[in-house]
């Protein structure tokens, strides 16, 4: 029978029993495992119900375990607003104000252009290999020059980068 590989697992502790512990969102209690199979860091003693632990654990057992802060709820990235630099009511000190091209948001523009970026290439790339046609009989392909695919690209590109 193979062998359980350990897994690291963080959350609360919401019961502690002098066997193990069941944690936020299971179901099942995690028995600690034997003195010999044990791991560093070893903080059983001070866990407590409610308590943010880490876990090595390995079937139904944990080889460790510690105390860890509770998650602070605050996202890692702090969001950017898509729509910051457009305009979206008139100035109050204007009477008949009519909007001018609005600003376009950075994020939006740089997404869009890196899409276009995408379907050029996939596009180049297909172009190049349909070219060459099929091979003919007792004849091996040559392969793709890549210079040759990147000039297709360089014109998808530019034709979409056009402006009327």
């Amino acid at each position: 029978m193979p062998k359980a590989t350990p897994l690291m697992i963080r959350g609360k502790v919401t019961a502690k029993s002098p066997y193990g512990i069941k944690m936020d969102g299971g179901e099942e209690w995690i028995n600690f495992s034997k003195p010999e199979y044990r791991e560093e860091p070893w903080e059983w003693e001070d866990v407590q119900k409610d308590d943010w632990v880490e876990i090595k654990r390995s079937g139904n057992f944990f080889k460790s375990i510690c105390l860890v802060e509770p998650p602070t709820g605050e996202p890692m990235v702090m969001p950017e607003d898509p729509f910051e630099g457009i305009e979206t009511e008139p100035p109050s000190d204007t009477a008949g104000w009519v909007p001018r091209e609005m600003a376009r948001s950075h994020i939006a523009t740089d997404r869009e252009q890196s899409i276009q970026r995408q379907v050029a290439l996939k596009a180049a790339v297909e172009l190049a290999i349909a070219m060459l046609g099929p091979v003919p009989e007792g004849q091996r392909a040559g392969p793709v020059n890549a210079a040759y695919v990147v000039a297709i690209y360089r014109q998808f590109r530019d034709a979409l980068n056009e402006t009327e």
